[in-house]
């Protein structure tokens, strides 16, 4: 039988494709207005509300985890617009000022919520995107932009996916933002991928509140849920003591498994990304764009836990299978799909179970 996410499309299934964006440049330079970071440039359609809520949020100088020259820094959020804000990060040359170091430059993407979900609102799909559509160009001069052409590539995951970074710390992670706790993770290169295999298991009405970022250096004025660093942990400690923010540093042994009320989905997804079904885990965060509530989420887990178990499920397992779902109180059109096949797998297996008995007896 398929899997419960069989009946459900995969975003992964669409042919590259690309989209436009409105963009805006966030850095330092020298101009008749003064010295100092703020917006050089923009496209028309940003508009002076988010201008002013990107520059209060925007990173500057000092702000990337790293001092190398290929330091580069992730940013993400929702706009009080509706919109969504992607911001990439990277050195552009020395300061001018007489704080020395290195600039930072800051390309900002705008998006709106149906062209996020074209990159599976992960902005670390933005940011390789970017890289695609820009390359090393650098805007240092004030100027009027015209909206950015980002590629939609397909998204096939790599043979590697499950090797790096461990299924139970993602887990840890996931659980965190699914209670709606603000996190600083001190992690390890490569750090995006912590942020892309985090988001990949979390519903997308998780993801479209998300804020986060990556190598950039802990900001309390920034507002962000989740912020994974690397260096700088005692600074960093101090800056959220009192805060009520959760401190994860994947770099220490790891601290004993904390009870979850996420627990039964986080054990659905456990599972299924041992037996390396990332496309069923794909497919099914996808189309969960209800409020994800431990319940609503043990719900969708035990109803694809009983999908699995009908292949291995006697005659009288089958019975109590459909006997338990056509008395389920469905409560929305993703819950009727994966019913209906359970049903149907159930049906489908007792058939077979019959045909065998004859087979059996002689």
């Amino acid at each position: 039988m398929g899997h419960p996410a069989d009946l459900m499309q995969s975003p992964s299934a669409r042919t590259d494709a690309s989209l436009c964006a409105e963009q805006a440049i966030f850095t330092s330079i020298r101009s008749p207005m003064g010295e100092g970071y703020r917006i050089i440039a923009a496209s028309p359609g940003v508009r002076s509300d988010e201008k002013a809520e990107m520059t209060q949020r925007s990173p500057s100088h000092g702000s990337l985890c790293e001092t190398s020259l290929s330091a580069t820094g992730l940013l993400s959020y929702p706009l009080k617009s509706g919109r969504y804000c992607v911001a990439c990060s990277r050195y552009a040359g020395t300061e001018h000022t007489a704080r020395g170091g290195q600039r930072v430059y800051t390309h900002l993407i705008l998006l709106d919520d149906e062209s996020y979900r074209h990159f599976d609102l992960n902005p670390a799909r933005i940011q390789a995107a970017v890289v695609r559509a820009v390359g090393e160009t650098l805007t240092l001069k004030p100027a009027a932009l015209d909206p950015v052409l980002l590629a939609i590539q397909s998204t096939a995951l790599p043979e590697t996916y499950a090797t790096y970074t461990p299924i139970d710390v993602i887990c840890r992670m996931a659980a965190a933002l699914l209670e709606d706790k603000r996190t600083v993770v001190n992690g390890s290169d490569p750090a995006t991928e912590i942020l892309d295999k985090t988001l990949f298991i979390l519903p997308f009405s998780v993801r479209q509140r998300l804020s986060a970022s990556v190598g950039l250096n802990f900001s309390l004025s920034r507002h962000i849920q989740l912020s994974v660093i690397h260096g700088n942990t005692s600074e960093t400690q101090r800056a959220i003591r009192g805060q009520g923010i959760e401190w994860l540093d994947l770099q220490a042994p790891t601290p004993p498994t904390q009870a979850s009320p996420f627990d039964p989905w986080l054990g659905l997804v456990r599972r299924w990304w041992n037996e390396q079904r990332f496309d069923d885990i794909r497919r099914l965060t996808s189309q969960l764009t209800f409020d994800a509530t431990p319940e609503y989420l043990k719900r969708i887990a035990e109803v694809c836990n009983d999908s699995d178990a009908v292949r291995a499920a006697d005659e009288s397992g089958l019975a109590g299978l459909a006997h338990k779902y056509i008395r389920f109180d469905i409560q929305n059109a993703l819950e009727q799909r994966l019913i209906e096949q359970v049903i149907e797998a159930a049906s489908r297996r007792t058939a077979e179970l019959r045909a065998e008995l004859p087979q059996c007896r002689s």
